[in-house]
């Protein structure tokens, strides 16, 4: 289940366009009224009302049924059901960075089930690379991209590279490095050409892809 902000609610730490993908969701059985647990601009696990948002998709599969309490049904993702998650996410040690990777890869596994990748990088295009979510739409996109869809995204990324950080190229090498053609190496050489804001891992990367020492 993926949402879509209407306009941008700072008190709520919500942006308009944003995509939220839902990580767990509760229906009044009084009213019909659903509200939705996401991951707000300030990281926080919050619950928000359906009228902030557009849905984009309604899929409620992989959600399970984890309490129907007080009048009112509540659904979790499955992949987040292990009891010490939301107690883990908050603690600053090791258990709150295993909490991090697993919502992270949460969010991504909803994005890529429920998202065409045409659609990914419909709405990366409209929230651009410098957007809070924009690694989890790339990393959601590399998961279900055909070598013919890498292609396409490497012509397109010329007009992106002067706009885009450190992480987000990483993001991209990482997953372009695995593909040999004509296309992939000029964003490879164009990287190396704008390359003065790269950390040395990401430059290694990139030497190794174009064997420039």
């Amino acid at each position: 289940m993926i949402l879509q902000c209407k306009r941008n609610i700072s008190s709520e730490g919500l942006t308009a366009n944003r995509l939220y993908p839902v990580i767990a969701y509760e229906i009044n059985l009084d009213n019909d009224i659903v509200t939705y647990q996401i991951v707000d601009d300030s990281r926080s696990l919050s619950w928000s009302r359906s009228d902030r948002f557009k849905v984009v998709n309604y899929s409620k599969e992989g959600y399970i049924k984890i309490d129907s309490n007080n009048g009112s049904l509540k659904y979790l993702y499955k992949d987040l059901s292990d009891t010490s998650f939301f107690v883990d996410y908050y603690l600053e040690d090791e258990k709150s960075i295993i909490a991090n990777k697993k919502l992270e890869n949460a969010l991504i596994s909803i994005l890529s089930n429920e998202l065409t990748t045409n659609e990914v990088l419909s709405h990366l295009e409209v929230v651009g690379y410098q957007d809070e979510n924009a690694d989890l739409l790339l990393k959601s996109y590399f998961l279900n991209a055909k070598e013919d869809d890498i292609i396409n995204f490497a012509n397109m990324l010329y007009d992106k590279i002067p706009m885009l950080n450190n992480y987000i190229v990483q993001i991209i090498i990482e997953s372009l490095k695995r593909y040999k053609a004509v296309e992939i190496e000029n964003i490879f050489m164009e990287l190396y050409l704008n390359s003065s804001f790269y950390s040395e891992e990401t430059l290694k990367v990139i030497d190794d892809y174009l064997k420039v020492n």
